[in-house]
């Protein structure tokens, strides 16, 4: 089962309309994550800014989607989501899981 590797606690974030044009960042859910480090050097621009690509992992249950910012508890580092596959789902495996694509956000 996945639920054995995941070992971070993360905080899933979106923007959301606070009122009229008025957008902020608001908390979606907790989740447990595992989190790695998948480029060697900074080779990425993303909004200007050179970042690193990592890959997260999360239980089947978890709701994310692109454009959501995750925050890691253990160093407060934040992460872009670009990318959302959901791995085994509806085909009876074991190890069905979400692999997250995310970039290192610096704001």
């Amino acid at each position: 089962m996945i639920a054995e590797f995941l070992n971070q606690t993360v905080t899933l974030m979106e923007l959301v309309t606070v009122s009229g044009n008025r957008k902020a960042m608001q908390t979606t859910q907790t989740a447990l994550a595992q989190i790695q480090n998948v480029d060697t050097r900074e080779a990425r621009v993303l909004e200007g800014i050179a970042s690193k690509t990592y890959m997260a992992w999360f239980e089947e249950n978890t709701v994310i989607h692109e454009g959501m910012i995750i925050r890691n508890h253990l160093d407060n580092r934040r992460y872009k989501v670009i990318g959302v596959e959901h791995q085994g789902a509806n085909l009876g495996l074991e190890a069905e899981h979400i692999e997250v694509t995310m970039v290192k956000y610096n704001l």
